[in-house]
C-alpha cells in the first residue's frame, strides 16, 4: 500500500567484488530428509519428480524472468514479471519468490547464482521510502517512482531475506555480494520496521504505525504467516524476537481454526482485533484492505497450507502440522479426492463464493505440501501433484506452484538444518528427550520420548502401546492388551458391534438393531455426477420425543446418516454423514432450535458432508429429513443391489437411532437415480 511519506536516500550498502562463479554447495536436486510422518508422492519415481520440478522452472524462467539492464559495472541485473508482457510491473513479492527458486534450483540452472545476483541488484536499485533496508513493494517496467510513497509488503522482504541466507549456504559470501551480511541487514530492517512490538505479529508493511488505525500491530495478513522463514531468522541472528513471532503467528492461526473455522481449518486473507482494547483477532471486514474478500480464503490465504506445511515437512514442528493437516483433510473430503474440485476463493466453513466455481493451479499446489503430512492422504498427495505439475496459468499461479512443487518433490531444504533426527544426541524439536542412539527400553525410546506406558513403543512389561494411557480403546492404560471381543468404540458411527481384537477396535459395516422406523417417507440417491450427486432421506409419521433428539444445538449432541445397501448377506456402505454438535456454519450457527425440535444448515459441502437435517418431535406425526449434496458425496455405486434391502439409519451421539428399510423393487433404480419409499 502506498501513502504519502518523504522518499528516504538509505540504500543497502554492499561491497561489490568482482563476479565469479561459485560452485553450489547443495545442488539441485537435494532429496531432503523430512520429519518423520511426511510423505512425498509415490506414484511418480524421484527422478520423475525432479524432472517435472525442471521443466516447470525452465517454463517460469522463459516466461517471467527479464533482465533489467545492467549495474553500472556492466553486470546484469534481473527482475521476475507479474506478467508475460514485457510492460508487466514487479514487486517485492516476485522478486523474493525468484530468489528463493534461484537459489533452490542451483545446480539445474548454470546461471543461477548471476540470476540471484542479478535479482538481488535490482532489489537494492528500489529501497522503501520508509525503512531503506527494504525494498519497495512495486516497481513499474519503466522503474519510475511512484510520487505517493514507495514503501514494503511484509512478504517480499521475507523472502528476500529467507533467499539471503539460502544463498550464503549455497554460495558462501566471497563473491559479488556478501549474502550473510546483506541477510543480517534485511532481517533488522524486518524485525524493526515490520514485527508488531507487542504483537509480534508481521504487519502489513514499514508504513503501518503499530498503535495506529485502522491498520496497526494487531492487524496482520495470515500468508505472512512464514514460519521456515522465521527459523531460519533465529537461527542465524540468534534473536529470541523471532521465536516470539512463530508463537504469536500460531496463537492466531489457533484462534481461527478454533472459533472461526473448526471444520475446515481455513485462515482469511487478513485478521484484525475484536476492538481496541480486545486483541484477539478476527476475520477481517471486506474491503478491510484489498477486497470484498478480505475475511474469506482468497487469493493471499492460499499461500497459509503452504507455508505451515513446509514448516512441518522440514522441522516436525506438531503446531503447523495439526493446522496444515486440518485444512488438507478438509480440502480432500470436500473435494471428494478429486483437485479439479477444489476452485478457488472459499468462505471459513468452505462454502464456494459466487463466481468461484474454476480450477486454479495455485489452491491445489498449496493444499498439496499440506497433504504431505498425512500418511492416509496419499493417493491425494499425488493426484494435487498430477493436476499442478505443468501450470500454465499466470505468474502468481505459476510461481507459487513451482515453489510447491520443490517442497513436494524434497527438494526444499532450510538453512536452519532440517528436522531433528532422533539418535544424535541433540534434543530437537518435537523430541523430549535423545540419548545418542534409537534403543528402545534404555530410558529413552526410539522415538526419542522417556521410556514410559503411553509413548506409542512397547517395551519390558507391555504387551501393547497406542500412544495413550486412556482405558476401553482395546490397549488398557496400564498398556496390557485387552481381551478379544470386548466392547468398544472405533469411532465409525456407521459401524457396529464394535469389539477388540489383538489391540485394535473394529466393527461391522452392518446397520444397527433397535432403530425406530416410520410407516412413510422417501429416499433418494441421484450421482449423474460430482457435482450433482444428491441424497434426500424424510422419515415421517413416526415417533420421536423431543428429548431424544438431545440438545445438538447446545453442544452436546452429534448425528450421523448412515444408508446401507445389502448384497448377498453382506452390506456395503452406500455414504456416511456426519453433522457434529454445535459448531458455526458462516457467520451463523450450524444448529438452531425451533418449536418442533431442531434444524441443521450448512451451505458448504463439508467433509461431514450433511447440508441440512430437519427435527421434529410427534407421537405418529414426527418429521426427519436429511439432505446432502455435491463433490462432499462418495460415488454412490447405484443401481443399490437391494439384497434384501437398502436401509438408512440416522444415530444421535446419545444413542437414539431411527431407520427407514428400502426392499425391492424400488420406484427406481438404475445407474444414476435410485427412489424408493419404506416398505
Amino acid at each position: 500500500m502506498a501513502l504519502h511519506r518523504p522518499l528516504l536516500a538509505g540504500l543497502l550498502l554492499l561491497a561489490a567484488v568482482p563476479a565469479r562463479a561459485t560452485p553450489p554447495a547443495r545442488p539441485f536436486p537435494q532429496h531432503v530428509p523430512q520429519a518423520p510422518g511426511t510423505i512425498l508422492p509415490d506414484h511418480r519415481t524421484q527422478a520423475e519428480l525432479d524432472a517435472d520440478v525442471r521443466a516447470l522452472y525452465d517454463a517460469w524462467k522463459s516466461r517471467y524472468l527479464a533482465q533489467a539492464g545492467a549495474d553500472a559495472d556492466g553486470r546484469p541485473r534481473y527482475r521476475v514479471r507479474i506478467a508475460r508482457s514485457p510492460s508487466a510491473g514487479t514487486v517485492s513479492e516476485a522478486q523474493g519468490y525468484g530468489m528463493l527458486i534461484a537459489a533452490l534450483m542451483a545446480g539445474h540452472d548454470p546461471d543461477a547464482q548471476t540470476i540471484f545476483d542479478g535479482l538481488l541488484q535490482y532489489r537494492n536499485d528500489h529501497p522503501s521510502s520508509v525503512d531503506g533496508r527494504l525494498m519497495d513493494w512495486s516497481v513499474p517496467a519503466s522503474e519510475a517512482l511512484d510520487p505517493t510513497g514507495n514503501d514494503s509488503a511484509f512478504d517480499g522482504d521475507a523472502d528476500i531475506a529467507l533467499g539471503l541466507l539460502l544463498a550464503a549456504a549455497q554460495w558462501g559470501n566471497d563473491g559479488r555480494f556478501d549474502y550473510a551480511a546483506a541477510a543480517a541487514t534485511a532481517i533488522a530492517g524486518i524485525r524493526d520496521a515490520t514485527i508488531g512490538p507487542t504483537s509480534r505479529l508481521p504487519m502489513l508493511g514499514d508504513w503501518v504505525d503499530p498503535d495506529g488505525t485502522p491498520y496497526s500491530q494487531w492487524t496482520t495478513r495470515t500468508s505472512d504467516f512464514m514460519l521456515e522463514n522465521f527459523r531460519a531468522f533465529a537461527a542465524a541472528t540468534g534473536d529470541p524476537v523471532w521465536d516470539g513471532v512463530i508463537a504469536a503467528t500460531q496463537a492466531a492461526a489457533a484462534r481461527v481454526q478454533t472459533v472461526y473455522s473448526p471444520t475446515t481449518g481455513l485462515l482469511p486473507d487478513f485478521l484484525e482485533p475484536l476492538g481496541a482494547t480486545d486483541h484477539r483477532v478476527r476475520p477481517a471486514s471486506p474491503q478491510f484492505l484489498e477486497a470484498a474478500t478480505d475475511g474469506d480464503w482468497a487469493y493471499n490465504a492460499v499461500r497459509v497450507p503452504w507455508r505451515l506445511g513446509l514448516d512441518a515437512a522440514l522441522h516436525g514442528d506438531p503446531v503447523s502440522r495439526a493446522q496444515a493437516r486440518t485444512m488438507s483433510l478438509w480440502a480432500e473430503g470436500m473435494a471428494g479426492g478429486d483437485p479439479a474440485r477444489v476452485f478457488a476463493v472459499r468462505r471459513l466453513d468452505g462454502s464456494l463464493r459466487p463466481g468461484n466455481a474454476y480450477f486454479t493451479t495455485i489452491f491445489v499446489a498449496t493444499l498439496g505440501v499440506a497433504a504431505m503430512l498425512d500418511a492416509g492422504q496419499q493417493a491425494w498427495l499425488n493426484a494435487c501433484w498430477e493436476a499442478v505439475r505443468q501450470s500454465d496459468e499466470g505468474y502468481y499461479e505459476d510461481t507459487v506452484t513451482l515453489l510447491a512443487l520443490l517442497a513436494m518433490s524434497g527438494n526444499w531444504w532450510s538453512p536452519a538444518g532440517g528436522a531433528p533426527v532422533c539418535g544424535d544426541g541433540v534434543v530437537g524439536m518435537g523430541e523430549t528427550c535423545d540419548d545418542a542412539n534409537t534403543t528402545s527400553g534404555d530410558g529413552c525410546d526410539a522415538n526419542c520420548t522417556p521410556t514410559a506406558c503411553g509413548n506409542g513403543v512397547v517395551t519390558a512389561g507391555e504387551t501393547c502401546d497406542d500412544g495413550n494411557t486412556v482405558a476401553g480403546d482395546c490397549c488398557d492404560a496400564a498398556c496390557r492388551l485387552v481381551a478379544g471381543g470386548t466392547p468398544c468404540d472405533d469411532g465409525d458411527p456407521c459401524t457396529n458391534d464394535d469389539a477388540c481384537a489383538a489391540g485394535s477396535c473394529a466393527g461391522a459395516l452392518v446397520p444397527a438393531t433397535g432403530c425406530a422406523a416410520a410407516p412413510s417417507g422417501r429416499l433418494t440417491l441421484r450421482d449423474p455426477s460430482p457435482a450433482r450427486r444428491t441424497l434426500a432421506w424424510t422419515w415421517t409419521r413416526g415417533t420421536a420425543s423431543r428429548d431424544d433428539f438431545g440438545d445438538p444445538a447446545a453442544g452436546t449432541t452429534g448425528y450421523a446418516l448412515c444408508v446401507y445397501d445389502g448384497t448377498g448377506g453382506t452390506s456395503r456402505l452406500v455414504a456416511g454423514a456426519e453433522a457434529a454438535a454445535g459448531g458455526t456454519c458462516g457467520s451463523r450457527p450450524c444448529w438452531t432450535a425451533t418449536p418442533a425440535g431442531f434444524r441443521y444448515r450448512s451451505t458448504s459441502p463439508t467433509l461431514h458432508g450433511v447440508g441440512q437435517i430437519r427435527l421434529g418431535a410427534g407421537t405418529g406425526t414426527a418429521t426427519l429429513k436429511v439432505t446432502a449434496r455435491g463433490g462432499n458425496l462418495p460415488p454412490l455405486g447405484l443401481p443399490a443391489a437391494q439384497q434384501p434391502a437398502v436401509t438408512v439409519q440416522l444415530k444421535t451421539s446419545g444413542g437414539a437411532c431411527w431407520e427407514a428399510r428400502y426392499t425391492a423393487p424400488a420406484l427406481r433404480n438404475d445407474g444414476k437415480t435410485f427412489v424408493d419409499t419404506p416398505g
